[in-house]
């Protein structure tokens, strides 16, 4: 996998694309079925930790799309890869994101992609 630059210090502009580029992919994963996963290269349910006693109240949450996505921090998955990178952040209700995600390998891979691609340019 070819690597790419993501850092923890970020403008408030992109601060914001991440944490757009986050949402959706937590919409798309939360309604994709196991299949669509693999195709996709995310090996288990698990690629996405999402810690929270009420996994089922924040998937609903999540599902619905109506939640903010805050502290977006990137860590290297391994000191042989350092530039191969899982994520961590906050998510939840609009203006009180407190429940903590992991995203790690497969899909982790997927939202670095993602990250990767630049945004469509505005009209002009």
């Amino acid at each position: 996998m070819e690597s790419v630059e993501v850092t923890n210090v970020r403008t408030p502009e992109q601060d914001e694309r991440f944490a757009a580029t986050f949402k959706n992919f937590l919409r798309e994963y939360l309604n994709m079925s196991h299949q669509q996963r693999r195709e996709l290269g995310m090996s288990n349910y698990f690629e996405v930790d999402i810690s929270d006693p009420k996994r089922a109240d924040m998937e609903a949450i999540l599902g619905e799309g109506n939640f903010d996505v805050k502290n977006i921090v990137s860590s290297p998955r391994s000191a042989e890869e350092p530039n191969v990178l899982d994520y961590s952040f906050y998510a939840g209700k609009v203006g009180n994101p407190q429940t903590e995600i992991h995203v790690m390998r497969g899909a982790a891979d997927v939202l670095t992609k993602r990250l990767a691609t630049p945004p469509p340019s505005e009209p002009v």
